[in-house]
């Protein structure tokens, strides 16, 4: 009897462990057919496209690199099964302690913050591809998870800095300040050595962000120009008005009714301006036309004599 009952227990427990390598055997074929499905029609894609050969060879290497560090799936479409809560706490597990480092967000409070790392997204650039280059509008900030990046010199086409994992770059580029010596454009070019793994910060997000929080807007643009002051490229003369795309509903309502009562007072002005000067042109119509009326039959005889000529 003992001997029957550990012969079932052999087969019990022998029958899950090949049900358990079973499952993951058909998981990894499920992967590998999904991966192979994909890749199939990519290259079935570009061969019917007629792409170049240089650039399907690199459409498939990045293809590779991106399945070899599971990063094929887009991962706002991950995360968004999750509940908000959960999905906020993991952007700051990832992001924040970033941020905190970065100058231009010094002193901002941790709702701003909490904001800011919901909105960052991913993106992999492959080896030689450029996030940007010199003269482009500058209107985004990079955050480098992975890989390495490189600083281009237009003028020489040759590296200045090398930008490694955790770095930041182009954090004012997230916001623009009036007076700022470097405009809105790009300075240098920044390429990828290798395949680059990045986080990007867009201009329009923040600005949206900055509507509701006044006090972190304030911050954040104070911070910028100690930033630009300490490297003599902030124009102090220079107007500081703020974007109105900073602004909260109320403030650009208030702003623009504060413009409409500007143009009203300007207007009216210029109205009392042309009146009186309409009287003043009236008043000398009239004087020249009593003056043409006393001496009419003598300036006749001028025009005929010709000693008056039009």
């Amino acid at each position: 009897m003992l001997e029957v009952i550990d012969t079932l227990i052999g087969v019990l427990v022998f029958a899950t462990i090949i049900g358990g390598v079973g499952s993951v055997v058909t998981q990894m074929n499920e992967d590998v057919y999904d991966f192979r499905q994909k890749m199939d029609g990519i290259k079935f894609y570009m061969k019917y496209r007629l792409v170049t050969p240089a650039i399907q060879e690199r459409v498939i290497s990045c293809f590779t690199y991106m399945h070899s560090v599971h990063q094929l799936y887009d991962e706002q479409e991950l995360l968004c099964v999750l509940p908000p809560r959960l999905q906020g706490q993991i952007a700051v597990n990832l992001h924040m302690d970033t941020l905190k480092n970065v100058e231009l967000f010094k002193q901002c409070s941790m709702g701003f913050l909490y904001e800011v790392v919901l909105r960052i997204k991913q993106q992999i650039y492959s080896p030689n591809d450029y996030l940007f280059r010199a003269g482009e509008r500058a209107k985004e900030m990079f955050i480098v998870k992975r890989g390495t990046l490189h600083v281009i010199d237009e003028d020489t086409s040759t590296p200045t800095m090398k930008i490694t994992d955790g770095a930041t770059i182009g954090e004012m580029s997230v916001i623009l300040i009036a007076g700022n010596q470097l405009g809105d454009r790009r300075t240098v070019s920044l390429q990828s050595e290798g395949y680059s793994d990045v986080y990007i910060l867009n201009q329009d997000d923040v600005s949206a962000i900055l509507q509701d929080y006044p006090l972190d807007r304030e911050t954040l643009i104070n911070n910028a120009k100690e930033m630009l002051r300490s490297r003599n490229l902030l124009s102090e003369n220079a107007a500081g008005d703020e974007l109105i795309t900073m602004l909260s509903l109320e403030e650009q309502l208030k702003r623009l009714k504060n413009q409409i009562g500007e143009l009203d007072r300007q207007l009216n002005n210029m109205c009392t301006s042309f009146e009186h000067l309409s009287v003043h042109m009236k008043q000398r119509v009239t004087t020249v036309e009593r003056i043409f009326a006393q001496h009419r039959n003598r300036i006749k005889k001028d025009c005929i004599s010709g000693k008056i000529i039009f």
